[in-house]
């Protein structure tokens, strides 16, 4: 029996398209299992796994040299496959999976540069790389509509009256609402890891002024465009708590703060997307027929590809802006619709992949071909990945056990420590035993067996 462990980063973004790609290797008897970042100890020595799925290049290296030590093969979903930044560069993994999949032509070709320059690492060859198209795209298509709450089941949720039209935003950046002194430490860890990392001061900082605009945009729509309610779901790295205590302070009636949920459940909801610059859901939300608005600020050039930037049939850089693209799509409805369709349309095919609802199926046809080949590294690969990673990795526990504890003393002293809400936190992302079950159920009812 083949057995497939899924390593799911974000359960509101990525457990249903892993879940999907599960149910179809199950269907042919595979076994599944499904698991949160940095949780897959215990799973691993129960389930035994031939095949772990990561959604990133790179994971723990020690955990990542034990896989391969132990002949497990691994398998790259990247769940971040279309770069954004107009000089983009790409995650650069020390231990190379066995297989890695590709939305676009662009970042397939780029960082094949890197592998087969860097063939003779650890593993000693490239991955078996496939240009596939992003597997989340299936949701947006008409075949998997059922797989979505409704929106009368989401008015009914939030306690929206049904008269009201629905503006729905997605915001961006999480780095919006970090001190300078977590910005350089983001800083210092993107530098060590990506082939050119992005400036995320100057990321932070568009953010902040991308939020102040959201912040005149929902003051103006409740002023006058009465007809709509705003529904906000605050980027999953974001913490919540600046947009509650925004309702709160400002005593806003208008808007709903979204807590949980899939981008897919938002989009249901709305009449009118509107979304931070560059962010994924302005596609999503243009493909699925809604009318979408894109903030962006005069810098958001220096940062983002022009691709994406001219993608949004209403881009604006002001509450102003906003405010006329809304009246605008209220006059031609339809017309703003299908202008929007075929933009993303076209945009999807070169960046996302196929728009079949089919991207699912063949990662999980590509990960079968994966399961019946032999890969085994030679005893010299494996004894240089052991003493790198894993001995290395125990001599930085020694050495971190004895900061941890002059900082567990310094800790001991202070007093009165405030317990935080689910406002002072980030979203939590972690996937729970049998949340994939949750989606077989649906699959089982719009998928023939």
């Amino acid at each position: 029996m083949k057995r497939v462990l899924f390593i799911v980063d974000h359960k509101h973004r990525d457990l249903a398209a892993s879940a999907l790609i599960g149910f179809y290797l199950k269907k042919d008897g595979y076994e599944v299992a499904y698991c949160a970042p940095w949780h897959e100890d215990k799973i691993v020595k129960e389930f035994s796994p031939n095949i772990i799925v990561l959604p990133k290049p790179i994971y723990k290296n020690h955990i990542f040299a034990s896989w391969k030590i132990n002949d497990i093969k691994v398998a790259v979903n990247d769940v971040e496959g279309n770069l954004q930044q107009k000089e983009f560069g790409f995650l650069k993994p020390k231990i190379f999976p066995d297989q890695y999949f590709y939305w676009n032509e662009i970042f397939y070709e780029r960082q094949g540069e890197f592998f087969e320059k860097e063939q003779n690492g650890f593993t000693g060859k490239a991955p078996e790389r496939i240009l596939i198209g992003c597997p989340r795209i299936d949701f947006l298509h008409p075949k998997f509509d059922s797989v979505n709450k409704t929106k009368k089941e989401l008015l009914n949720e939030f306690i929206i009256p049904s008269d009201k039209k629905i503006i729905t935003i997605a915001t961006a950046g999480s780095s919006a609402d970090l001190s300078d002194e977590d910005l350089h430490k983001v800083q210092e860890n993107v530098n060590t890891r990506n082939s050119n990392p992005p400036d995320v001061f100057l990321e932070a900082s568009i953010y902040r002024e991308l939020r102040e605009m959201t912040v005149k945009i929902i003051e103006e729509v409740a002023a006058n465009f009465p007809q709509y309610h705003v529904v906000l779901k605050p980027h999953p790295n974001e913490v919540p708590k600046f947009w509650v205590d925004l309702v709160e302070e400002k005593n806003l009636k208008n808007i709903t703060i979204m807590k949980s949920g899939t981008i897919n459940d938002l989009l249901n909801l709305a009449d009118i997307h509107m979304a931070h610059n560059v962010c994924t859901s302005t596609f999503e939300a243009m493909i699925k027929r809604v009318p979408s608005i894109e903030m962006q600020t005069e810098r958001s050039k220096i940062l983002f590809s022009e691709k994406d930037l001219k993608l949004p049939l209403f881009p604006v850089k002001n509450a102003d802006e906003a405010l006329r693209s809304i009246s605008k799509i209220e006059d031609d409805r339809n017309k703003c619709t299908d202008e929007g369709f075929l933009l993303a349309n076209e945009f999807c095919e070169k960046w996302y992949g196929k728009f079949d609802g089919k991207r699912c199926l063949e990662y999980a046809e590509n990960i079968k071909k994966l399961s019946h080949k032999k890969i085994l590294l030679s005893k010299l690969s494996k004894t240089k990945m052991y003493f790198r990673f894993i001995i290395g990795n125990e001599i930085s526990k020694l050495i971190g056990k004895f900061q941890r504890l002059s900082m567990k003393k310094i800790l001991e002293k202070v007093k009165g420590i405030k317990q935080k809400d689910w406002t002072d936190e980030r979203h939590d992302k972690t996937i729970q035993s049998g949340d994939e079950k949750f989606w077989f159920e649906k699959f089982e009812k719009i998928i023939n067996e």
